[in-house]
């Protein structure tokens, strides 16, 4: 197979946010729980189909493309039901007994707002695509929940939010094994916050989704050390926008959380619509964020504490990992997925981990894609799975 470069989109570094007053977010100490979000369907299962229509794929995938809407739910105590958008790309071949294998793709960072959505850009494509689908894998391709492909539904994405990004992953999966000729047998492959999404798919899917059969979860620099991420922007504006993209997502997922409890209150509304930009769209100003932005550290707030935690990538799962990072990875730093691949190690679990010294955040997609296309297709043939765990 050939290499082909990354899709997925970086964001952008620096967000144009308001100088402001001296007033101080408020602690919080409580238990978090999950907010339940407008809009929520009341009747159906997780990977139901609402809606599709034809979307085009790129020059020389041998499949066809379908733009879906489909059910995912939220853990609010009730399993909420919400719709979700994304990409099903199906191989024009027909399936082999048992269904296609699917790949179950998370994208990276793209930007909150609903035109921020993958499925929105056409001819649609993720890495490797041709070659997946040309070997008979159907690409499954969610949106994430709160970026819709389809309108403007008013629904807030909840970022970095990992249960309900990992379920989204997942319940496009059933809806692909539900509507496209897809079986059980599941791979998830995550770029960045995708990488987060993977790894929690990893770690729900024997309890959420007993109907697939999760046999490899890949994460390619992924965020596995929220708190890390989000403490950086704090002092560095290069990360300021991150922090604030985190702290609307974890404020859209728990009832705890308060967006403006968190930043200062003139930078609030301009962190609201900035958000809302896509990754190219963000423009770069610079400043200290400690004083225009935050006023305080927002680990110092009680329920921040306790959703960097509910966050982090769980080290749980039983299916093997496939894990990459470069060295000279400016966003996401290595040495939290070397934290990381030593816990998953720990747990039991076959980690085959390709640290890339010269590697850059987007660049290392690209420089182990090819191996990661051969890693997924051992696992759905049901080879032994390879592990580095004793060179860790």
């Amino acid at each position: 197979m050939r290499r082909v470069a990354g899709g997925a989109a970086l964001v952008s570094v620096l967000v144009c946010l308001a100088a402001c007053g001296d007033d101080e977010p408020t602690s919080v100490s409580e238990d978090l729980t999950f907010s339940t979000p407008d809009g929520a369907i009341g009747e159906g299962q997780p990977g139901d189909l609402l809606y599709q229509e034809p979307i085009a794929v790129a020059a020389g995938v041998a499949g066809t493309g379908v733009k879906i809407r489909y059910l995912s739910s939220v853990p609010d105590g009730n399993d909420s039901l919400v719709p979700v958008s994304g990409v099903v790309i199906v191989p024009n071949a027909p399936p082999p007994p048992g269904g296609y294998p699917i790949v179950s793709w998370a994208h990276g960072t793209t930007g909150t707002g609903d035109q921020c959505a993958p499925s929105r850009l056409v001819p649609f494509s993720i890495p490797m695509a041709a070659e997946l689908v040309g070997a008979g894998f159907v690409v499954a391709a969610t949106d994430y929940f709160g970026q819709d492909g389809f309108d403007e539904d008013g629904a807030v994405h909840p970022y970095l939010v990992g249960e309900i990004a990992g379920r989204n992953v997942l319940d496009i999966a059933l809806a692909a094994r539900r509507g496209f000729g897809a079986g059980s047998t599941v791979v998830t492959w995550g770029f960045s916050q995708g990488g987060h999404a993977s790894l929690w798919a990893h770690g729900l899917a024997a309890n959420y989704s007993a109907e697939l059969d999760l046999v490899g979860s890949a994460a390619f620099a992924p965020v596995t050390d929220v708190a890390q991420l989000a403490g950086r922007g704090v002092e560095d504006p290069a990360l300021a926008a991150v922090t604030v993209e985190i702290v609307r997502g974890w404020a859209t997922g728990y009832e705890q959380i308060e967006f403006d409890e968190i930043l200062l209150p003139t930078a609030a509304d301009q962190a609201r619509l900035s958000v809302q930009e896509c990754a190219a769209g963000i423009e770069a100003l610079g400043g200290d964020p400690l004083e225009t932005v935050f006023g305080k550290d927002p680990s110092r707030h009680e329920a921040w504490k306790e959703a960097s935690e509910l966050n982090a990538a769980p080290a749980t799962g039983i299916a093997p990992v496939l894990l990459s990072h470069g060295g000279r990875d400016g966003l996401v730093l290595i040495e939290a997925t070397d934290r990381y691949a030593a816990s998953l190690c720990g747990a039991g679990v076959d980690v085959q981990y390709y640290r890339v010294p010269e590697g850059g955040h987007v660049s290392v997609l690209d420089d182990v894609v090819d191996d990661a296309a051969w890693w997924t297709l051992a696992r759905v043939l049901g080879e032994p799975a390879t592990s580095n765990c004793a060179d860790l």
